[in-house]
């Protein structure tokens, strides 16, 4: 989490900042609560960070897992392209505090000076929104 913080604070980028919880560990609390499934949250995710990871856009994603090795197992199966972290303290996680993150899914878009421009947003929401902070 230090490390996130560190790079919002002096990259300058526009962020996209997600919280999650592996989808490999919670599959059935996905299902039994109706949460969109993450791999096609992440396909989505991958076409808007490779049209503006060059122009200086980037993606954090804060797992919110307890499980070293489930965590692990993930994000080198998933192969994101993106900087994801996780501290293994679940909801106890200063990254969680910090937000006010009581449920996730949960994201947030940062603009270069660091503000909160948008919060929960998904899909062709996110990819406009993106597309007009990358113009300014």
């Amino acid at each position: 989490w230090d490390e996130l913080c560190m790079i919002l604070d002096w990259s300058q980028k526009n962020v996209y900042s997600t919280f999650h919880i592996c989808w490999g560990a919670q599959a059935a609390l996905y299902h039994y609560y109706g949460i969109p499934k993450y791999p096609l949250e992440e396909k989505e995710l991958k076409k808007v960070y490779e049209k503006h990871n060059p122009a200086g856009f980037e993606i954090y994603q804060v797992s919110v897992d307890t499980s070293k090795p489930v965590w692990v197992e993930v994000v080198q199966r998933q192969r994101l392209p993106w900087i994801t972290v996780c501290d293994f303290q679940g909801a106890a996680s200063n990254a969680v505090k910090l937000y006010g993150v009581r449920s996730v899914p949960q994201n947030f878009l940062f603009d270069a000076e660091g503000n909160i421009v948008a919060r929960n947003i998904f899909g062709d929401k996110l990819a406009a929104k993106v597309a007009e902070l990358m113009k300014k």
